[in-house]
């Protein structure tokens, strides 16, 4: 009953339908054929999923399917009803069990997981596609989610590390089940600040900048100030990668005018910003009528009556 199998809670909602991960792994804990759990969830008010097709006896390689790496590192694959399969789980899989990936396919479809609509499982396993369908590019989970876009920033950091055109690796994974962001425009080749600046700490790694989504105005000046070129180069770069600046908003002086600690910790724009946010924003270095003036060549709205001199 309990969700996780380790005797707490949260516990299974009443009448639920159980994954076969469930099973099997309760099966493989309790030392008991995948059909007695069964029916012992079926006493409790739960039923196995549907089109799942459960194996007589309990086998390390349906645990594997299911579960992927047995570590501390990651958490079990396919614990959810129905939950779609990454193209990258299929591969780790085929080459862990030394067997083409179609037999994969073919297990987990059996299992109840099915891989996303109009995915191409390729006939052997390439460590190039491995490592392009693993977030951290590792060759190993976490896979990318077939339920989002795929950031730009990975596309570009995969053509990258492989010396291949962004449209290719793009239409690779496509081919894979996955999406890309709408409207996306791919570059030619890739810049060599793209990563940096596309990277939401700034060093070239995930996280990304979310897909379709505007670029914050100090991630902006921080990401011009790491890379070493004019605000405004940064902005247009950034839009040109399809995060464009909120509307009304302009890169108009460098981070260094403001008292900016850490990426993104400035005021937001949706606000008119009050006395604290100004003095904040000055810190020490800076007056506190310069830093107004600044933000407001930004975008910014300042709050109340105050006169800043």
């Amino acid at each position: 009953m309990s969700r996780y199998l380790d005797s707490e809670g949260p516990w299974l909602e009443a009448g639920e339908a159980v994954s076969a991960w469930h099973v099997l792994t309760a099966a493989n804990q309790l030392r008991e054929r995948p059909g007695d759990i069964v029916a012992r969830l079926e006493q409790l008010g739960h039923s196995l999923a549907d089109d799942v097709r459960l194996p007589e006896f309990v086998s390390s390689r349906d645990l594997l399917l299911l579960r992927g790496p047995n570590d501390d590192d990651h958490e079990p694959e396919l614990t959810v009803v129905g939950e779609t399969v990454p193209m990258g789980h299929v591969l780790w899989c085929a080459t862990e069990l030394e067997c083409p990936p179609a037999v994969v396919r073919e297990m987990l479809a059996l299992l109840g997981h099915l891989l996303p609509s109009g995915a191409s499982v390729p006939e052997r396993v390439l460590s190039d596609d491995l490592l392009m369908l693993s977030a951290e590019l590792d060759w190993r989970a976490p896979w990318l989610p077939v339920d989002e876009p795929v950031p730009l920033g990975h596309i570009l950091r995969v053509a990258a590390r492989l010396g291949r055109p962004p449209v290719e690796v793009a239409a690779q994974l496509v081919g894979f089940g996955h999406r890309l962001p709408e409207g996306v425009v791919l570059p030619a080749e890739v810049h060599p600040d793209d990563l940096w600046v596309l990277s939401k700490r700034l060093d070239g790694q995930p996280p990304w900048l979310e897909p379709g989504r505007p670029a914050g105005i100090w991630h902006v000046l921080a990401a011009a100030q790491e890379v070493g070129e004019p605000p405004e180069e940064t902005a247009e770069r950034l839009a040109e990668l399809g995060h464009p600046l909120p509307p009304g908003m302009v890169a108009a002086h460098g981070a260094e005018y403001f008292d900016l600690v850490e990426i993104d910790t400035g005021p937001s724009p949706d606000r008119p910003l009050t006395l604290a946010d100004v003095l904040r924003m000055a810190g020490s270095r800076h007056s506190p009528a310069d830093t107004a003036r600044r933000l407001q060549d930004l975008g910014f709205t300042l709050a109340g009556d105050v006169v800043y001199e």
